[in-house]
């Protein structure tokens, strides 16, 4: 979990909008971080399906066994 601080020295020093504007930004960056992880993580799993898909294919090809019982 990622967190980002803005300090002021003033008391109040921003108002109403301003606070809006970065609590806007804020969840823009934290959407657009969750989305980048969600397609990684997509990537990978596809990535290693392929490479499962591809052992069980050498596994069974050829074999004598592929050749009875799949078409």
């Amino acid at each position: 979990m990622q967190n980002t601080t803005i300090y002021s020295s003033h008391s109040g020093a921003f108002n109403a909008e301003e606070t809006n504007l970065l609590t806007a930004l804020a969840d823009n960056l934290s959407y657009g971080i969750t989305m980048v992880r969600t397609r990684e993580a997509k990537q990978r799993s596809e990535d290693e399906l392929k490479q499962s898909e591809e052992r069980f294919r050498k596994f069974f090809e050829g074999h004598y066994l592929s050749r009875a019982y799949l078409p």
